[in-house]
C-alpha cells in the first residue's frame, strides 16, 4: 500500500464499467495511476470451480458443477429478484460502514470488484443525437471516445435500421448467430418496416459487449448468459482489471470511500480500511472518483459536507410485457441476452425516445411470463411462443430518486433514498404496449394484461445527481466531471449526466469516463 506521503499520479475510486474505462484511457495515454476499492470478489472456491467450466466445452460439463453454478434466479411476475453472478451475490455485499435505507423504490449499491458488470446484460447502444442534445459535449467527441472504448471491448452487432442514429462505431463488430425466435420474429419486423417507420418505430439486432470473433473467449452458447459467463465472452471489468493487476496495475481492495479534500496542485481522499477499521489517507495530483453514480454522490455529498438535505438523481424506469406468436418456433435456447432492440420515437406517445430489448424464453424470464399470461395455458404453449419487450423510459418520462445523506458519524454514512412516482410513466408504457400490440398482431397477441412497470432505481440506469453544466450552483460539475469548487477531482460515471435517456447506459458511462480523462490531461 502506498504510503501517506506518497503521491501518485492519478488516483481512480472504483472498479466498475466507469473504473475501467478511466483506467484503460489514463495506460492508454501513459500515465501511471493506481486504483481503491472495496472488491467483494467471488469466493475462492467459486473461482476454482469457474475455472474447470473454462476447461472444457459445455457439452462436457459435469453435471453437478453446473447445479452450484447455475442455481435457478429467483424471479417472478415483477421480474429477477436480483441477478447473481455463478450464484454469489457478492455483487450486491454492503459493507457495515454503511447504513442504506430505502422508501417507495429498489435501488441495490455495488460494492463489488467490477461492479454491476458482473451480472449487466452486455447492452451497447450509444447515445444517439437527440440524446446529446442536452450534454455540453459535441457528438463528435463523443464518437471518438466510443471508438476508443471499443478497441478493448468487443461488440456484436449489424448494420441495419439501427445504424442511421446510432453508428456501430467499429469495423470489428461480430454477429451472435440468430436463434430460430430471433429470425421469426426479424423477418416479422421486415414485413412491416413501413409502417413501423410510419409508427416512428426502428428496429434491428441488438449491439451487445459479447466476443463472437472466436479465440479461448468467445461465446459457446452455453444458454447461462444471465447466470455467469464463465469463458469471458461477455464483457466483464472484473476480468479486464485481472489483465492489467498482470501487468503491474495496483488496485488497493477493502478500502471505503469517505470523503477528499483538494490541496494546491492536489487531492487528498480519505477511506476506511474493512480490514483493519483504521482510516488511510491517499495524495495524488488528480483524483477519478468511479464508484457508481450513487456512491459517488455519496463521497461528494460528504465532502461538501451537504447534510440532509435531498439531491435529485435521474432514474430511467423500465417496464415489460409479452408476445405470444400465432406459431411456436424451436425453443433450443443456446443464448439468453436480449437479440433485438427497438427504438420509438412517437411524439404521440412521447417527446422523449423509448428504447426496447426483445428477449426469447430464458431461465430468469420463463416463471416471470408464467406469472403474467391469462391461466390455464399449458406452460408448453406458452415455452414455444414466448417474447419479452423490456422499455426504458427517459428520465423525464420516469420516476426519480431522491438521496439524502445523514450526518451521524465521521466514519460511517447512512444513506436514505426515495423515490418519486411520475404518472406519465405508466401513461407510455400502456401506449408502447398499444403500438406493438397494432403493428404485431399478425405475428402474435400481446395480452391485454401482464404490464409491469417497475420501481424507481430497479433499472440500474440513473445518475445525474451532479449534473454537467447543471443550474444549482453547487449540485452541479463542469464538462470535465469537476464538482463546483473542484479543480482536479473528477466525477466520470453516470452521475454527472444531465438527464438519463431511455437507451442502454453502461456504454455511455465508459465513452464519457474515457473522454473526460482525455481532456482533463490536457487542462
Amino acid at each position: 500500500m502506498a504510503s501517506e506521503s506518497t503521491v501518485l499520479d492519478h488516483l481512480v475510486v472504483g472498479t466498475g464499467h466507469a473504473g475501467i474505462a478511466t483506467a484503460e484511457a489514463l495506460r492508454r495515454a501513459g500515465q501511471s495511476f493506481e486504483v481503491v476499492d472495496v472488491g467483494y470478489d467471488l469466493p475462492d472456491a467459486v473461482s476454482r470451480d469457474v475455472g474447470r467450466l473454462q476447461e472444457r466445452e459445455p457439452s462436457a460439463w459435469d453435471p453437478g458443477l453446473t447445479e452450484r453454478l447455475f442455481p435457478p434466479q429467483e424471479a417472478s411476475r415483477t421480474g429477477v429478484a436480483a441477478r447473481l453472478a455463478f450464484g454469489s451475490d457478492f455483487v450486491y455485499r454492503t459493507p457495515d460502514v454503511l447504513d442504506l435505507r430505502t422508501r417507495d423504490c429498489e435501488v441495490k449499491i455495488s460494492h463489488g470488484f467490477g461492479g454491476f458488470g458482473n451480472v449487466w446484460g452486455a447492452a451497447m447502444l450509444p447515445y444517439g443525437e437527440r440524446a446529446l442534445r442536452s450534454w455540453p459535449v459535441s457528438r463528435d467527441a463523443m464518437a471518438q471516445a466510443y471508438r476508443r472504448v471499443l478497441e478493448y471491448v468487443p461488440l456484436s452487432g449489424e448494420q441495419d435500421d439501427l445504424d442511421r442514429d446510432f453508428p456501430l462505431y467499429t469495423e470489428g463488430a461480430g454477429q451472435v448467430a440468430p436463434s430460430p425466435w430471433t429470425r421469426a420474429l426479424a423477418e416479422a419486423l421486415r414485413g412491416r418496416r413501413e409502417a413501423l417507420a410510419r409508427a416512428g418505430v426502428r428496429t434491428g439486432r441488438a449491439r451487445l459487449a459479447v466476443e463472437t470473433r472466436g479465440g479461448d473467449s468467445a461465446c459457446r452458447y452455453c444458454s447461462h448468459c444471465l447466470d455467469g459467463c464463465p469463458y469471458g465472452a461477455i464483457f466483464n471489468p472484473r476480468d479486464a482489471w485481472r489483465r492489467l493487476e498482470a501487468q503491474g496495475v495496483r488496485v488497493h481492495r477493502g478500502q471505503y470511500a469517505l470523503a477528499f479534500s483538494e490541496w494546491g496542485d492536489g487531492v487528498e481522499l480519505v477511506t476506511r480500511d474493512l480490514a483493519d477499521g483504521g482510516m488511510r489517507r491517499w495524495r495524488a495530483r488528480r483524483l477519478y472518483l468511479a464508484a457508481g453514480h450513487l456512491s459517488s454522490a455519496r463521497i461528494v455529498l460528504r465532502s461538501l459536507k451537504h447534510w440532509d438535505k435531498p439531491v435529485r438523481v435521474a432514474d430511467s424506469q423500465y417496464f415489460f410485457f409479452p408476445l405470444l406468436a400465432w406459431r411456436g418456433v424451436s425453443r433450443d435456447v443456446r443464448f439468453t441476452l436480449a437479440e433485438m432492440f427497438a427504438e420509438v420515437s412517437n411524439p404521440d406517445l412521447s417527446e422523449r425516445d423509448v428504447h426496447l430489448q426483445v428477449y426469447g424464453l430464458n431461465r430468469i424470464f420463463a416463471d416471470t411470463l408464467r406469472g403474467m399470461v391469462p391461466r390455464p395455458l399449458p406452460t408448453g404453449w406458452i415455452e414455444r411462443r414466448s417474447f419479452l419487450f423490456q422499455g426504458f423510459l427517459h428520465s423525464q418520462d420516469s420516476g426519480h430518486l431522491e438521496l439524502t445523506l445523514r450526518r451521524i458519524c465521521d466514519d460511517r454514512d447512512h444513506v436514505e433514498i426515495r423515490g418519486v412516482h411520475n404518472p406519465r410513466a405508466l401513461r407510455i408504457a400502456r401506449g408502447v404496449r398499444r403500438l406493438f400490440r397494432t403493428q404485431l398482431r399478425h405475428f402474435g397477441w400481446v395480452p391485454p394484461v401482464g404490464l409491469t412497470l417497475v420501481p424507481p432505481g430497479r433499472s440500474f440506469h440513473a445518475g445525474g445527481s451532479f449534473p454537467m453544466e447543471g443550474d444549482d450552483p453547487v449540485l452541479r460539475s463542469d464538462r470535465l466531471g469537476r464538482p463546483a469548487h473542484y479543480r482536479r477531482t473528477h466525477l466520470v460515471d453516470s452521475a454527472t449526466f444531465p438527464d438519463v435517456t431511455g437507451g442502454t447506459i453502461a456504454f455511455t458511462i465508459m465513452a464519457n469516463a474515457d473522454r473526460i480523462v482525455r481532456e482533463s490531461l490536457g487542462s
